[in-house]
């Protein structure tokens, strides 16, 4: 809980809350809890549930829903039924992040945010190159980054959100792998680390120039 409460004070536009990655089995539950007692933050708290077809799912719903969280972001998401899913428990104004992951989850994007009920999608590319046995550097991704921001466009919903930047202590990466993503047409960046805000908040600001044009 006190990571979420420096998490809140970095500038960052909003925080998550992990359920599912970050947690061992054992302690679902006991993370479960403490999100039930957790109040309002400066900025807006989302949680990231287990995956849809986890034995945990239905549980993190409930725990969601009677919380103080903004909104959900849904793991692997790959099918319009696992947003239904969602939306039975935590009502039709949920607001739905969809963290696409999977090659399936590519491959389905038009269906996925042709959704009424996903505000926004955003890439777990590290996933995603596990999934398709790939390196997770640009290069193989680029594909997969394109049809987010375009399918994003289509559908006509807001630019996706990158994925993480694991080099902790590299800011100048990250601030390059920031200048990349919105110079490919993403609108945000997922982040890892409190070092990481600022380079990618300026990264993402518009400058004078751009914002005179």
């Amino acid at each position: 809980p006190d990571r979420l409460e420096k998490a809140a004070a970095t500038g960052a536009d909003a925080i998550v809350m992990d359920l599912e990655d970050a947690v061992i089995p054992d302690n679902k539950a006991a993370c479960r809890s403490t999100l039930s007692t957790l109040t309002t933050f400066d900025v807006p708290l989302f949680v990231r549930c287990n995956g849809t077809d986890s034995a945990w799912f239905a549980d993190d719903l409930v725990a969601i829903r009677d919380s103080v969280a903004a909104g959900i972001i849904v793991p692997k998401s790959e099918t319009p039924d696992q947003i239904d899913a969602v939306q039975a428990v935590l009502g039709k104004d949920a607001f739905i992040i969809a963290l696409v992951e999977t090659a399936r989850g590519i491959d389905q994007l038009p269906d996925i945010l042709g959704h009424s009920g996903v505000a926004v999608c955003a890439f777990g590319h590290l996933d995603f190159a596990l999934d398709l046995g790939t390196s997770p550097d640009w290069e193989p991704l680029l594909f997969a980054r394109h049809q987010l921001v375009l399918q994003s466009r289509l559908a006509n919903k807001p630019k996706p959100l990158d994925g993480v930047s694991v080099e902790i202590n590299d800011i100048d990466a990250v601030s390059h792998a920031a200048l990349r993503a919105r110079a490919m047409g993403f609108g945000g960046k997922l982040l890892i680390h409190p070092n990481h805000v600022a380079p990618v908040m300026a990264a993402f600001i518009p400058d004078k120039e751009s914002y005179q044009w």
